[in-house]
C-alpha cells in the first residue's frame, strides 16, 4: 500500500466524509456488488484508514455461495471464504445489513451451506435489506438455520426473491409438501417488511408458501405480473406503490380494488390487450401518479381510465401519438401538476397548449423530434408567460431551439437538459 504522502495532494486533502460518500458511489454503482471495498482498502494507508472507521461501508455483504455452480467446494475455500465473512461482519459492528445470498441449486452442498450461513444468521437480527436468489430445499434448509438459531427477521425492511419456477427443483422433488410446510413460516415474522421485489417466480407460486406478510406490504415491485399474481393484489390492502416491468395477459373476469394506491408504473405489456384489460379491472381511487410505458393503440382504454381517476391525478407519464392525443388530452385532470410526454411532435405539444385547461408546472419531453426544439418551444415560451409552467425537461436531444429556451428561462421557467432513457425514468420512483 502507498504510504498518503505519496498520494497527489488532491487526494490527500479530501476530507474522509467526502471519501466516504465517493466509496459509497462506487459500491452502488459497481457490478461486483461486495469486492469493490477489500480492494480500496488496499490502494493506501489514508483509504484503509476511512474503509475501517465507517462501518456503513462494511454492512453491504454478498454471498455467491460457489456451490450454485457445482456440488462439491474445497474445505479450504469454505475455511477462505469463512473468514473474510466473519471479518466483514465484525467490520460492520451493529450497522443494519443489506444481504444478498445466492443459494445452491444443489442438495449436496448443504454440508457447506451451513457453515457459511450461519454467521449470517446469528446477524440476523441486523437484516435489514435482502435479496434472496435460491430454490425451495435451499429456502428450507435456510429456514431451519434459521430456527435453530431462534431469530427471526424482526428489522427486515425490504426483500428482493429471485426464485427458480415452481417445476423446476421443487416440482420434481419428493419432498415438495415438507418443504412447502417447512418453508411456510420463514418471513412470517417480519413484521417491518415493507418494501417487496419478485424479480423471478412468475406464477407466484414458491413466495406464496414464504409466509410473507402481504397484508402489511407498501411497496410492490414485480418483473412479470401474471392473472396468477394479481390474487397477490388483493392481500395487499395498504399497497401505496406498484411498479410493473412486465405485465402479461390478464383475466377479464379478476377484478380488485386498492384504496391506498397512489403510484403506478407499468412499463411495458406482452400483448396488444394486456394494459387495456389491466385497467378495465383495476380500481384505485387515491392515485395520484400514473405511468405507462405503452404505445398508442391502447390510448382508448387509457383515457376511459384518466376520466375515472380524474379528481386524484397529480403527474402522468404517457407514450402518445398524434392521431390518438385528442382522446387522452381530453381526459387530463385539472389539478394535474406534471405531465411527462415520450416522443411529442409539435402537434401534440400544440394540443396540449391549446386544449388543457390546467396549469401544469412541470414538463417533461423525451425523445422529441427536431421541430420541437423550434417552433414547439417556442409555442412554450408564449405560453409560459401566461400559464404556472416552472421547469422544463428536454431529453434526448442537444441544445437546439436556443432562442426558445432563452424566453422560456426569461419567464422564469427552469430549463433542465439531459439524457435518459424513458424505460429508466418509467422505473424510477
Amino acid at each position: 500500500m502507498a504510504p498518503p504522502e505519496h498520494l497527489p495532494p488532491s487526494v490527500q486533502n479530501l476530507p474522509d466524509l467526502v471519501l466516504v460518500e465517493i466509496f459509497t458511489k462506487v459500491g452502488a454503482n459497481t457490478p461486483d456488488f461486495d469486492s469493490w471495498k477489500w480492494t480500496l482498502s488496499h490502494v493506501c494507508y489514508k483509504w484503509r484508514s476511512v474503509l475501517l472507521s465507517f462501518p456503513s461501508l462494511w454492512s453491504t455483504i454478498h454471498l455467491p455461495f460457489p456451490g450454485t455452480s457445482r456440488c462439491s467446494l474445497a474445505p479450504a475455500s469454505t475455511s477462505l471464504i469463512l473468514h473474510r465473512l466473519k471479518t466483514q461482519l465484525s467490520r460492520s459492528q451493529t450497522h443494519p445489513l443489506t444481504i444478498s445470498l445466492s443459494l445452491p441449486i444443489c442438495t449436496h452442498a448443504h454440508q457447506h451451506l451451513e457453515i457459511l450461513l450461519k454467521p449470517f444468521c446469528d446477524e440476523s437480527p441486523r437484516w435489514q435489506n435482502l435479496i434472496l436468489a435460491a430454490d425451495f430445499p435451499s429456502l428450507h434448509f435456510l429456514h431451519s438455520i434459521l430456527d435453530q438459531e431462534r431469530k427471526g427477521l424482526p428489522e427486515l425492511r425490504s426483500l428482493n426473491l429471485i426464485l427458480p419456477p415452481h417445476n423446476s427443483t421443487a416440482a420434481t422433488t419428493t419432498t415438495t409438501t415438507t418443504t412447502t410446510t417447512s418453508s411456510s413460516a420463514l418471513f412470517e415474522n417480519a413484521l417491518r417488511l415493507r418494501d417487496l421485489t419478485i424479480t423471478s417466480d412468475p406464477y407466484c407460486y414458491t413466495a406464496k408458501f414464504l409466509g410473507v406478510p402481504f397484508a402489511q406490504i407498501t411497496r410492490f415491485r414485480v418483473t412479470d405480473l401474471s392473472s396468477e399474481m394479481c390474487g397477490l393484489l388483493s392481500e395487499m390492502p395498504h399497497l401505496e406503490t406498484l411498479i410493473i416491468h412486465r405485465l402479461r395477459s390478464i383475466d377479464s373476469e379478476i377484478s380488485f380494488r386498492l384504496p391506498s394506491l397512489n403510484t403506478l408504473v407499468i412499463s411495458a405489456g406482452a400483448g396488444p390487450d394486456s394494459m387495456s384489460r389491466f385497467l378495465n379491472v383495476l380500481d384505485v381511487p387515491n392515485l395520484h401518479t400514473l405511468r405507462l410505458g405503452c404505445n398508442g393503440s391502447q390510448n382508448a382504454e387509457i383515457a376511459r381510465f384518466l376520466k375515472s381517476s380524474k379528481r386524484s391525478l397529480r403527474s402522468i407519464a404517457l407514450a402518445l401519438t398524434a392521431n390518438t392525443i385528442d382522446i387522452s388530452i381530453d381526459s387530463l385532470p385539472p389539478d394535474l401538476d406534471s405531465l411527462y410526454l415520450y416522443r411529442p411532435s409539435s402537434e401534440v405539444i400544440r394540443t396540449i397548449l391549446a386544449k388543457t385547461k390546467t396549469r401544469i408546472r412541470e414538463l417533461a419531453l423525451f425523445s422529441a423530434s427536431e421541430e420541437v426544439k423550434g417552433g414547439a418551444i417556442t409555442d412554450l415560451a408564449i405560453a409560459s408567460q401566461s400559464r404556472g409552467l416552472k421547469k422544463l425537461w428536454l431529453y434526448g436531444h442537444d441544445t437546439g431551439g436556443e432562442e426558445a429556451l432563452h424566453r422560456i428561462r426569461q419567464c422564469g421557467v427552469e430549463v433542465v437538459q439531459c439524457n435518459k432513457w424513458w424505460s429508466e425514468f418509467l422505473l424510477d420512483v
